[in-house]
């Protein structure tokens, strides 16, 4: 257990340093399971994540994906808020030690749909919550 605690903790320490750049990869796979796409009660969409406090105990959290859009069918950084959600289907979150993908089949101008991912950038966990 104090093995857990330890790597948990030394693993939030990057997490708040790459977290204040939305460049950077997000680190919460490190210390974050049962991540999940889920829409928020505005429509919006989300991360869903249990996420390993200081001490080492499972917290519930979620966060606002960042300026994701979809444009012509690919998925692009753009804007201030997601709205990729309002034209991809099949929305699914990929995690591994690098980050984060997101995956979508998304509507292009012509109304068929294209597959297209992209990395999900600046997301941390901050003693147990999903931040940027």
């Amino acid at each position: 257990m104090r093995t857990l605690v330890a790597t948990a903790l030394l693993s939030l320490v990057p997490g708040a340093v790459l977290a204040a750049g939305h460049s950077d990869a997000s680190t919460f796979p490190n210390t974050c399971s049962n991540t999940s796409f889920q829409y928020g009660a505005d429509g919006g969409a989300e991360i869903h994540a249990t996420c390993l406090r200081a001490d080492g105990s499972p917290n519930q959290t979620s966060i606002a994906i960042p300026a994701i859009a979809n444009n012509n069918g690919r998925l692009e950084m753009s804007g201030d808020v997601a709205s990729f959600q309002k034209s991809c289907g099949n929305i699914m979150l990929e995690t591994n030690i690098d980050g984060v993908t997101l995956t979508a089949n998304c509507r292009t101008e012509a109304g068929t749909f294209e597959e297209t991912s992209i990395n999900v950038p600046g997301i941390g966990n901050s003693d147990g919550t999903l931040s940027n």
